[in-house]
């Protein structure tokens, strides 16, 4: 029986601690600059680029700038202080309302209340939750508001939901790729196709698309090693490099194409290796070469860029050309 006893009082005093360790995001740390990404690909942001108190966080459109990079610095408790770069102010949840469903998420200067605390829980798949130290509520854009640009977001109860999942896409972060990839190859997808030039044309603006197997020129890739780790990926037949459209750098589906060498990040890549694939992601936009899962078998079909889900659709196998 006192063995009973003490063995429930073990479990007792141990249980708060593991809870405790949950809420605290276990033992990775994760101090450093982030972009903040929802799963719809949208960045966490101030509003019109303002730097008062009370200035709204808010969802928008990755521009890859100051206002939308967030600097975590942990603390003694392992929660995080999680600072604009461009204000200087920390994220806050309005004192007032501390407790409620709906408390507005904003700008403030530092006080060091817990309100402007907060813990990084990982769910899964390289997304984490953005819990309040002080009232237990997560970063939450509405539902209904879910996709709406500008909008604001808020606390709430943790409900599992996606509008409450967000990416942490390290500002600047190195690259590690394990070995050096200078060389030349066929770029296969997992569904056996390869990535070929559309009409074997050697023109700028050409669509860079997934075709059949055939052995040809127009499907060999050279890969030539550059001096910060990125490389560039250069078409044998036409000697052009594969390209993300300038214009759109920053958007998920900003489309694929080769184009004349001009040495700007939009035509580097970062080959970041998978097992025995590989992922193959634009050093300007930190997105990822991808095939759209709706059209991953459609022969023809334009490679575009998207945010990195970890998906079949963007991983890649690397084959050396004899």
């Amino acid at each position: 029986m006192k063995k009973l006893i003490v063995l429930v009082l073990a479990v007792c005093c141990i249980m708060p601690n593991l809870f405790a360790q949950q809420q605290a995001g276990g033992t990775r740390d994760y101090s450093g600059t982030y972009e903040i990404h929802l799963r719809n690909g949208n960045a966490v942001d101030i509003q019109q680029l303002a730097v008062n108190n009370g200035i709204a966080v808010i969802q928008q459109n990755r521009t890859g700038g100051q206002n939308q990079q967030w600097r975590f610095e942990r603390q003694s408790d392992n929660s995080y202080k999680i600072t604009n770069v461009l204000s200087n102010r920390l994220m806050d949840v309005q004192n007032s309302r501390i407790n409620a469903n709906g408390a507005l998420v904003q700008q403030w200067q530092d006080n060091n209340t817990m309100n402007q605390r907060w813990y990084i829980i990982d769910v899964g798949g390289g997304f984490v939750k953005i819990q309040n130290a002080s009232s237990g509520k997560l970063l939450d854009m509405s539902r209904s508001n879910y996709n709406t640009l500008g909008h604001q977001f808020h606390q709430w109860d943790d409900l599992g939901g996606e509008n409450q999942q967000f990416r942490l896409v390290q500002v600047n972060a190195p690259v590690v790729t394990g070995r050096d990839w200078s060389g030349t190859y066929e770029i296969h997808l997992r569904n056996g196709n390869v990535i070929d030039i559309r009409n074997f044309n050697s023109d700028n603006g050409v669509a860079v698309i997934q075709q059949n197997r055939t052995g040809g020129r127009n499907q060999q890739w050279r890969f030539e090693r550059q001096s910060d780790g990125t490389y560039t990926i250069t078409n044998v037949h036409s000697n052009r490099v594969m390209d993300v459209q300038n214009s759109r750098i920053n958007e998920n589906g900003a489309l694929v194409q080769q184009w004349t060498s001009n040495n700007t990040a939009n035509q580097r890549w970062n080959i970041v290796q998978r097992g025995d694939f590989v992922i193959i992601q634009n050093s300007g936009s930190r997105r990822v070469l991808d095939m759209s899962r709706s059209n991953y078998n459609t022969l023809g079909h334009q490679f575009h860029q998207w945010e990195n889900l970890e998906g079949e659709n963007q991983q890649f196998r690397l084959v050396p050309v004899n």
